[in-house]
């Protein structure tokens, strides 16, 4: 009984994340069906019971979080990107964005207000977790020599859910600097740990590697490095939600039977391939764990 659930979920966690990777697709009842190699009939039927919402506003949700961030993050014109998330008409995408978030997308565009988007998807992201939990073991993690880095580091404080608004400013800043992702390598650090300091304490680093010198930054960025030295590493794909799963394993697993101490500064990650230049499931986050001990 437990080996047909797990097969079912697999078949529609198969057809969720086709859509999540592919919006502009054909994304009717018999082609999603047909992924899941099921009936249309039960597939419908099941979809919403098995994520909490309909297959329809799943679809509609997931399109319109593609267009918040492309047209967040990139350059094409609006009525391309209407297009290309699967909406038929640009006037039809403008009625969905402006009802799903009380803005026109032009407006978005032009001064991206996130919490008007958190709320609106918070139950996508309900929806795109589940099923979603990996199990790590220890041959995920390997021992690697990280090497000292130069970076551009902004900083959050705060609860978790606003970084999305310092992440937004740290990529205005990279864009005025010449350091997009595909030239500068992008980092997260994680200072503190969300379990055990208040929301309002919070530090997370936002990072970008400099290969040359940069103008005053300022408060707001600052040039530091990131240390050489040993690491235990452990390579995420997919949505980095599971980060927090693989931080716990890391920790709470594999060091306390790996013979390894801690070095004193704190877990971060290299984002190697992002959403949305990726589709969230294609997404690639290395994890680094600062270890004591001399490189070999």
């Amino acid at each position: 009984m437990t080996r047909h659930r797990h097969m079912t979920e697999a078949r529609f966690k198969r057809a969720r994340d086709h859509i999540s990777s592919f919006p502009g697709e054909r994304l009717d009842l018999a082609t999603l069906s047909r992924i899941a190699a099921l009936s249309p009939s039960h597939f419908h039927r099941r979809f919403r019971t098995l994520f909490g919402m309909s297959l329809h506003r799943f679809t509609q949700l997931t399109r319109l979080k593609h267009a918040a961030f492309h047209l967040a993050h990139g350059t094409h014109p609006i009525t391309r990107i209407a297009l290309e998330c699967g909406f038929e008409t640009p006037d039809g995408f403008a009625r969905a964005f402006r009802r799903c978030f009380g803005t026109t997308p032009s407006r978005f565009r032009r001064q991206q207000d996130w919490r008007v988007w958190r709320k609106p998807l918070a139950e996508l992201t309900i929806a795109e977790n589940r099923y979603q939990r990996r199990r790590f073991e220890p041959r995920d993690v390997t021992i690697r020599f990280f090497p000292a880095t130069p970076i551009a580091l902004m900083m959050h404080q705060g609860p978790a859910e606003r970084v999305s608004e310092t992440v937004q400013h740290f990529i205005s800043w990279r864009k005025r600097n010449g350091l997009s992702p595909d030239r500068a390598a992008t980092y997260t650090i994680f200072f503190d740990d969300p379990a055990e300091t208040p929301p309002e304490s919070l530090r997370i680093g936002l990072a970008a590697g400099v290969l040359r010198a940069l103008p005053a930054q300022g408060d707001a960025v600052t040039l530091r490095t990131l240390p050489a030295g040993r690491c235990a590493m452990l390579r995420l794909v997919g949505r980095a939600d599971t980060i927090e799963d693989a931080a716990l394993f890391l920790y709470r697993d594999w060091l306390p039977t790996s013979g390894e101490r801690l070095r004193d500064f704190p877990l971060f990650c290299q984002r190697v391939a992002f959403y949305p230049q990726v589709p969230e499931t294609r997404a690639v986050v290395d994890l680094y764990l600062p270890l004591e001990g001399a490189s070999t």
